[in-house]
């Protein structure tokens, strides 16, 4: 592939001649685009009449070649593109990055809740590789935040973008897109607005309504934030993207393809969260669970893959007690990831089991220990019985809660002191590694997961 360079034409074809992009007439023409060409078309009287590349066709070709790794991309020729140089403009816009200055700049829409953002964005812990670690993980930030808990603020759930436009009289398609993710919605005539939620921070999205083949209107808006947080309704809570920090060598975890949080069984999720998750591009479910409370398969259907090896408690229980099941659920992972398939792993809460494995995977990823301290408190923003531990009376009875979620407390510490206890020397991150090679992780498997989650 690094040897290929794509040609794209600033030009159309009317039968068998060429017709230059800022020669292209629309007046009197209608527009239409192939969905599966990805690329626009003008009619008259039903009968196609001219093919080109537009805006949109030039930017979905040059983030193909971005996708895979392609040497650039070429274009014939510069001549022919119009005096706003549209298609010029694209192009640099995908493969360059360049941002128009001339061009209106909406503000960027903030994809995380604002406070797990000031909380993302102030806090910053100690990192030192010394063992004692009541020294080092003395003190929480979190609790001073407000967040989730009693409170039931649903401060985990992600802010919502809405996209608007002029509605078209017939059945409407908009298709929503970044980078290799898209996702279409079927809208009814008349309908002039669609809600997106779950958003990558970051980047840019790019979306256009369709009507009878007939582009209707087109957009984009920009992303920003710290956190990518998931949703996935009534109660699939607690869930965020590994993506975004910084790991080895300053490259940074890719998103979309390892989310966390809470279980998926029963009535935690609907059938509309079901096709939300899968619309996601979750294509593998690891719950974490007792095997007791695990189904045969996932309840996302037979498409996605499904591994529970069935751990009673997350912690030393897992990492010290059941190295064997650790070991193949960490190569259960990243089998899935070589086949391209995103995984949403969990336990109930998500947050003891749960943390644990994104702890290793964190470690193997070179996330700092700041930022891993940072993701496991993250569940404190969630609501009482996935952020919170119940207290109770010597009879069972529960009289209270209590965060026990945090940097300080004997759970989040004790997988780094049993760390530290297998491992002679090196930075929490590389004992981690020391660690998974101990178990029999192989060393292709933590290779290939770098290779595969940072860029």
């Amino acid at each position: 592939y690094d040897k290929i360079v794509m040609g794209i034409p600033f030009f159309g074809h009317n039968g068998d001649k060429e017709v230059d992009f800022n020669e292209i007439v629309f007046d009197g023409y209608e527009k239409k685009w192939d969905d599966v060409a990805k690329v626009p078309y003008l009619t008259k009287n039903g009968q196609m009449v001219l093919t080109y590349d537009d805006a949109l066709s030039v930017e979905l070709k040059a983030q193909y070649v971005k996708d895979k790794d392609l040497r650039g991309a070429m274009y014939w020729n510069i001549e022919a593109d119009d005096a706003n140089w549209t298609l010029s403009k694209a192009i640099a816009g995908v493969l360059l990055d360049w941002k128009d200055p001339s061009a209106p700049q909406e503000e960027a829409f903030l994809a995380t809740n604002s406070y797990v953002q000031k909380y993302m964005e102030e806090v910053n812990y100690p990192c030192t590789n010394n063992p004692d670690t009541d020294k080092e993980y003395s003190y929480s930030s979190v609790i001073g935040y407000p967040g989730g808990g009693p409170s039931e603020n649903d401060v985990e759930i992600p802010p919502t973008y809405t996209i608007t436009w002029t509605p078209a009289s017939g059945s409407q398609t908009l298709r929503v897109s970044e980078g290799d993710w898209s996702r279409e919605y079927t809208l009814s005539a008349g309908v002039g607005k669609q809600d997106i939620t779950n958003l990558v921070p970051g980047v840019t999205y790019k979306w256009q309504v369709t009507a009878g083949g007939s582009i209707v209107e087109s957009g984009q808006f920009e992303t920003r934030g710290l956190l990518h947080q998931v949703y996935f309704a009534p109660n699939v809570r607690n869930g965020r993207d590994l993506g975004g920090y910084k790991g080895l060598g300053g490259k940074t975890v890719v998103y979309r393809k390892l989310y966390r949080g809470g279980a998926i069984h029963g009535s935690r999720t609907s059938s509309a969260g079901k096709k939300e998750m899968l619309a996601e591009g979750i294509r593998a479910e690891v719950d974490l669970r007792e095997a007791s409370d695990v189904p045969s398969s996932s309840p996302l259907g037979s498409s996605v893959a499904f591994y529970a090896p069935g751990f009673d408690s997350g912690y030393n229980h897992m990492v010290r007690d059941n190295p064997d099941k650790v070991r193949d659920t960490f190569s259960w992972v990243v089998a899935r990831l070589r086949e391209g398939k995103p995984v949403y792993f969990h336990c109930a809460a998500g947050r003891d089991r749960t943390a644990t494995l994104a702890i290793l995977l964190e470690g193997a990823l070179g996330v700092s220990e700041s930022d891993m301290a940072k993701d496991y408190e993250l569940t404190y923003f969630s609501p009482t019985d996935w952020g919170m531990s119940s207290i109770k009376d010597d009879n069972g009875k529960v009289i209270g809660y209590e965060y026990k979620h945090v940097r300080t407390t004997y759970s989040f510490k004790s997988v780094r002191k049993t760390i530290f206890e297998k491992t002679d020397t090196g930075t929490y991150q590389e004992r981690i590694v020391k660690y998974l090679l101990q178990i029999g992780v192989p060393q292709k498997d933590i290779d290939d997961l770098r290779s595969i989650m940072l860029k």
